[in-house]
């Protein structure tokens, strides 16, 4: 009986580890179909208007993933202005991807759906970021 248990438990553990959370390239192919385009878009057109869209985006992606990881916080807006994002060191945003394209280098696909990043604080940025 003891090991019927055991071995109910260990499917239990095995069938949730396989459940929501794993990263896709079409996470947004029901919710958002024209995400990528609308984000190229967005990319294109700001780096028209100033060559600075891509040092400052991929200085934006690095400080997203030196300080809670690549969770996109730097994305997430708070009621009172004191998200990861407003801090004054991460004061700008694009596609990561189209940028690095658009400064020639390869282009890569990207698994999206992360939804473990629960903490975005300007309060963090201080001090986890190397000085330029």
């Amino acid at each position: 009986m003891e090991r019927g248990y055991i071995v109910l438990l260990m499917v239990l553990i095995i069938a949730t580890g396989r459940g929501e959370g794993q990263l896709v390239e079409n996470f947004y192919s029901s919710s958002c179909p024209n995400v990528e385009g609308i984000v190229s878009q967005a990319v294109s057109t700001k780096f028209s208007q100033t060559f600075t869209t891509i040092p400052a985006t991929l200085r934006l992606f690095f400080h997203d993933c030196f300080v809670t990881g690549c969770d996109a916080s730097t994305m997430v807006s708070s009621p009172n202005g004191d998200a990861e994002k407003d801090a004054p060191d991460n004061l700008s945003l694009a596609g990561d991807g189209d940028v690095v394209v658009l400064a020639g280098g390869p282009s890569f696909n990207v698994e999206l759906g992360r939804r473990d990043g629960m903490v975005s604080k300007a309060s963090l940025v201080k001090g986890n970021l190397p000085e330029p």
